[in-house]
């Protein structure tokens, strides 16, 4: 039994280190483009916007960079329930493709970012972010994204980012498809938690190293930290 637990242990904090480590290569990246970025402007360069095969790359960057942390829970436990179910001689599944059907819908995502950075420069990679905009709309974008912290559309996808045990074992499917729906499927609620925070970073620059690490924290605390749904409702209000 003794064992067992030490297994299950040594496990958990095995899916953490490659996570965190996922992490801080996607913080290395997104440092490395900024700064590229920054001596680009500080040059007198006029910025231009990336094309598609840029921008996602580093789109992907910075959600491993911002996301993985957070989620290290949830895949932690899903690496728990499909070895108990290989042990107990069910088909087996990947935890790996687990985290890349959750990547691929936060990469979809950046489909979205791109256009609206096609549509607005300023929200772009190069740009400074739409508060640098004249107008009422970096305002009603604020309001807009306190509010959706309150509504129950993000309670509902924070309660499931939190406890996904029961929608796990609900839709729960074996296989290497199985495996990246199922990722997908946690993907889409992390997505519908955590949209308006990315919103927010149209707002201050997308490369805003500062902007990314607030946002990021607050991701964590929200999903991983005791009372993080209190802490989601009050950073609405600020």
């Amino acid at each position: 039994m003794e064992r067992s637990v030490n297994i299950i242990a040594n496990r958990r904090i095995s899916v953490w280190t490659v996570l965190i480590a996922l992490a801080a290569v996607g913080w290395a990246v997104t440092v490395h483009e900024a700064g590229s970025m920054s001596s680009g402007s500080m040059t007198g360069m006029q910025p231009t916007p990336v094309t598609l095969l840029v921008f996602l790359p580093i789109w992907a960057a910075m959600m491993v960079a911002m996301m993985f942390p957070a989620v290290s829970p949830v895949v932690s436990l899903f690496d728990a329930l499909r070895r108990k179910r290989v042990e107990s001689g069910m088909p087996s599944t990947s935890t790996a493709l687990f985290v890349a059907g959750y990547l691929i819908v936060w990469i979809g995502s950046g489909l979205i970012a791109y256009a609206v950075s096609l549509a607005i420069p300023e929200a772009g990679m190069n740009g400074s972010g739409l508060a640098s905009t004249a107008g009422l709309v970096p305002g009603i974008v604020l309001i807009a994204a306190g509010l959706y912290q309150w509504s129950p559309i993000k309670g509902i996808c924070l309660r499931h980012c939190r406890s996904p045990l029961g929608v796990m074992m609900t839709y729960w499917r074996d296989g290497a498809t199985g495996a990246v729906s199922m990722g997908m499927r946690h993907g889409a609620y992390c997505l519908g938690c955590c949209w308006v925070l990315m919103v927010i970073l149209l707002l201050t620059g997308l490369m805003n190293l500062a902007a990314m690490a607030a946002l990021s924290a607050l991701i964590f605390v929200e999903k991983v930290i005791p009372h993080g749904d209190f802490v989601s409702r009050i950073a609405g209000i600020c």
